[in-house]
């Protein structure tokens, strides 16, 4: 809709909105849209509507140079033009998206307002087409809970194994200690370096293999397989970074523990020669006579 007697194009509108609109205007009106379309979105406003003031961009000269030389005489037909400014509203995008998607509009203004419930029985129908499939995975669930249930065990038997070691290689209390905290020290660093090779060399150049193949993908199923990527990247790095921080913890630990009873041992033998001195019984022999002095 344009004063009568101007022909104007797309591409005339695009270049002289391009050259007039600053770009902080258009940042501060994307601000008011994104502001006005959140409300609606999440159900605390009922409507919204997206409101462009062109007057306040568009002056006399670039009016003019829009609508070209020799149409001075249409400036004030032109200026009512721009007042009436460009709105969008709830309705527009409704009439835009049809039956089927002002329906899919109305439930995902539902899902942000009210959340949406996932549950087991709505993930295993996603997962699963056989009621046997759906067997075997709780199964598998059951396995892993008894797992976690007896992790605690898995302990039992290298501590069982330090003490055989200490036992066996010791004479003392510090030898029996040291013996252990060396062996344990050694393990656990052996642990460290063998699970940070094995990552940076085998793991690591093989997790894109584990990845989904995102070439294929659009929309809704680009976020989710992208969403899947990252949390196999995650799980690996978690995985990876819990043997290494407790295995590096540990030799931390049982070194300092090492040289803790390396320690000890070193100031027990330095005592025992005055506790000995200490505990010498006084000699004995018949008294010195009287007027000697005593030895």
């Amino acid at each position: 809709e344009v004063p009568s007697g101007i022909t104007l194009t797309a591409a005339q509108i695009e270049a002289s909105l391009r050259s007039v609109v600053p770009q902080s205007w258009i940042v501060a009106q994307l601000d008011a849209a994104i502001d006005s379309v959140t409300l609606y979105m999440s159900g605390d406003a009922s409507h919204f509507t997206i409101a462009l003031d062109l007057q306040q961009v568009y002056d006399d000269e670039a009016l003019l140079e829009l609508l070209g030389p020799g149409n001075e005489g249409l400036l004030d037909e032109a200026r009512d033009w721009i007042a009436a400014g460009w709105t969008y509203t709830d309705a527009d995008l409704k009439g835009e998206l049809g039956a089927d998607g002002r329906e899919q509009l109305e439930d995902v203004r539902g899902w942000i307002a009210d959340g949406y419930s996932v549950t087991q029985l709505d993930l295993t129908d996603a997962m699963f087409d056989k009621a046997e499939d759906v067997d075997r995975f709780d199964d598998m669930r059951g396995w892993i809970d008894t797992g976690r249930t007896w992790l605690w065990a898995l302990w039992v038997t290298p501590v069982l194994l330090l003490v055989a070691i200490g036992f066996l290689c010791g004479r003392g209390w510090k030898t029996r200690l040291a013996w252990a905290l060396a062996v344990l020290f050694i393990v656990s660093l052996g642990v460290y370096i063998a699970a940070t090779v094995t990552y940076t060399h085998v793991a690591e150049p093989h997790i894109s293999e584990l990845t989904i193949d995102l070439a294929d993908s659009e929309g809704l199923e680009l976020v989710a397989a992208q969403k899947g990527n990252e949390v196999i990247e995650n799980a690996i790095d978690s995985l990876a970074s819990d043997v290494w921080s407790t295995s590096l913890y540990i030799a931390i630990g049982s070194a300092v523990g090492l040289l803790g009873t390396i320690g000890w041992a070193v100031l027990d033998r330095r005592r025992r020669p005055v506790r000995r001195l200490r505990r010498r019984p006084p000699p004995q022999g018949p008294p010195p006579p009287d007027g000697e002095p005593d030895d």
